[in-house]
C-alpha cells in the first residue's frame, strides 16, 4: 500500500505539471488565428494532448518510483528526502545535480560512472516515452472523432 501510495503522489504532482502545460497548449491554439479556422478539429487535439499527457504523467511516474527502489543508493547518494522527482524523462542526471550539497550531505557517485548513470536513465526514458506512445496510438485508433450519423 506504500508503494500504491508513493506512485499516486508522484502521478499526481506530474498531472499537475502537465495540466499547466495543456493550459498553455491550449491558449496558444487559440491565440495562434490559423488555428482558429479549424475550430471543429479542436476536440481531437485537445483530447489528444490531454491523453497523452495523461499517459505520460502515469508511465512517468511509474518509472520514478521504479528509478527510486532500483537506481537511488545503489548507482548514486542522493541528498532530497522525496527520491521520486529525481528520475525526470525529459532530463538525464548531471554531475551538478549528483553532487550538489545540503547542509552537511553531499550527493555522489556510488558504484557507476556519470556515463553510466546516464545510460541506465536513458534506458529508463526510453521505456517510459515508448510506453507513453504505444498506449496513445493504441487509444487514439479506437476513439472516433466523426460526427454521429444517429438522429
Amino acid at each position: 500500500m506504500e508503494y500504491f501510495a508513493e506512485l499516486l503522489m508522484v502521478v499526481l504532482i506530474r498531472l499537475v505539471l502537465y495540466f499547466l502545460l495543456w493550459i498553455f497548449a491550449l491558449l496558444m491554439m487559440v491565440l495562434i488565428p490559423s488555428t482558429r479556422r479549424r475550430i471543429h478539429l479542436w476536440s481531437k487535439e485537445v483530447l489528444g494532448l490531454a491523453l497523452f499527457l495523461v499517459l505520460l504523467a502515469i508511465f512517468g511516474g511509474l518509472f520514478a518510483i521504479f528509478w527510486k527502489f532500483d537506481v537511488v543508493e545503489r548507482l548514486y547518494h542522493s541528498i532530497d528526502i522525496d527520491t521520486e522527482t529525481d528520475f525526470l524523462e525529459f532530463f538525464p542526471p548531471t554531475q551538478e545535480f549528483i553532487t550538489r550539497v545540503w547542509y552537511q550531505d553531499q550527493g555522489r557517485l556510488l558504484s557507476a560512472s556519470m556515463f553510466q548513470l546516464q545510460l541506465v536513465w536513458l534506458i529508463y526514458a526510453t521505456g517510459v516515452w515508448s510506453l507513453t506512445v504505444i498506449c496513445y496510438s493504441f487509444i487514439m485508433r479506437r476513439i472516433s472523432f466523426r460526427p454521429s450519423t444517429k438522429p
